[in-house]
């Protein structure tokens, strides 16, 4: 209690400030995040085994030949 009133009063005053449909959360508690590692491509082979290959993206940030190279790959089990 703050000054005779509940905190939980407080917070629902504070979300006229937010703008209509904004996540007022980024993630749901006990959830667990992924873990992302950093691999050259052949331990990723030889980690994946015969997976079957689903998703592959690949882009690149920053400038053209000295930016970084991102591959995200998605492996089920077959």
């Amino acid at each position: 209690m703050v000054d005779g009133v509940t905190k939980q009063f407080i917070k629902d005053e504070r979300l006229k400030y937010y703008p209509r449909g904004m996540n007022l959360y980024s993630s749901s508690r006990g959830m667990k995040k992924p873990v992302v590692e950093e691999l050259t491509n052949k331990e990723v082979m030889a980690r994946v085994g015969d997976a079957k290959l689903v998703y592959r993206e690949t882009y690149s940030i920053g400038a053209d030949k000295k930016g970084n190279l991102v591959d995200k790959r998605y492996y089920k089990k077959v």
